[in-house]
């Protein structure tokens, strides 16, 4: 009814077949047996560049907007996606989290000696992909503090629609 099964037509040369090529099966191999075993030796990965995050306004230690300007270009797009690059979701919910903790940082609340970090987060939803070059209006509001916690409301707004929201929940740590 539909033709040919998608391996079929792989054999035929018309179907795209894996996503990458697999040269040497060795190395391949390889790679597998580092990520089951003891892993990279430390210091391997230097990461990626954090993304600027320009504060614009808000209520200290109680909510703020900021502008978070996607790269153009950035190594991690060559393989997120080669195709259709979108900027990786980890990237925004580090920048969001770190903004976040700037503002509860601010807030009054916080017993002495304590700081805030974030201890778990929730209700993440993306809902589109983000192109390079994007540029996003992110905003957090800090909730009110219930015994050593309190909750983050995130948003990711990318033109004038919601692309991102999620909720982090930051408690206090002894300093």
């Amino acid at each position: 009814m539909y033709g040919r099964s998608g391996a079929a037509r792989f054999r035929a040369g018309r179907g795209r077949g894996a996503a990458l090529p697999m040269v040497e099966a060795t190395a391949v191999i390889g790679r597998f047996e580092l990520l089951r075993g003891a892993g990279a030796p430390p210091g391997r990965f230097g990461g990626v560049p954090a993304p600027g995050v320009v504060r614009k306004e808000g209520a200290t230690g109680v909510s703020a907007t900021a502008t978070l300007t996607v790269p153009p270009w950035a190594p991690f797009f060559r393989d997120h996606f080669p195709r259709r690059p979108v900027f990786p979701a980890t990237l925004l919910l580090d920048a969001q989290i770190r903004f976040a903790l700037e503002l509860a940082g601010e807030a009054a609340f916080w017993p002495a000696g304590t700081r805030p970090v974030a201890s778990r987060m929730t209700h993440v939803k993306m809902r589109s992909f983000i192109p390079p070059g994007a540029v996003l209006e992110i905003g957090v509001d800090l909730g009110p503090l219930s015994g050593a916690s309190a909750t983050v409301r995130l948003s990711a707004r990318m033109d004038d629609k919601i692309a991102a929201t999620a909720r982090l929940e930051v408690v206090a740590e002894e300093a």
